[in-house]
């Protein structure tokens, strides 16, 4: 892991780059999962987390933005594995599974509710 960790750092979501709203981006993805193209249905809802997280303004989400500057500013245990199966199977070559989905899906909602409680506290 910490090989690709590293390769995190280097990587760019820039061949994922869309116009699309995350709301748009999800419903992309599970047509993607039903159809079986899991890496797709992994690749849109990663794109929609970092536009969420951008939305929230937690980072300024730009293509060239690595997962290592993400991981920097977000700060969340549940991200940085979300980011190394991302990884491990866009630019790692791994296959995914309906695992890797369902973990993809639940740590975007664990990463997604700690900026919503931590906003909260800010206020």
């Amino acid at each position: 892991r910490s090989r690709t960790r590293g390769a995190a750092g280097r990587r760019t979501w820039g061949d994922t780059m869309s116009t699309e709203s995350p709301d748009e981006l999800e419903r992309r993805a599970e047509l993607a999962e039903r159809a079986g193209d899991l890496e797709r249905a992994i690749r849109l809802r990663f794109l929609a987390g970092l536009l969420r997280l951008d939305s929230a303004g937690v980072l300024r989400f730009r293509p060239s933005i690595t997962g290592r500057e993400v991981s920097r500013q977000v700060r969340s245990i549940a991200f940085d594995e979300i980011a190394t199966d991302f990884d491990e199977i866009v630019y790692g070559g791994r296959a995914p599974d309906m695992d890797d989905v369902r973990s993809s899906r639940a740590g975007w909602k664990q990463v997604l509710e700690s900026v919503r409680l931590e906003s909260a506290g800010k206020q």
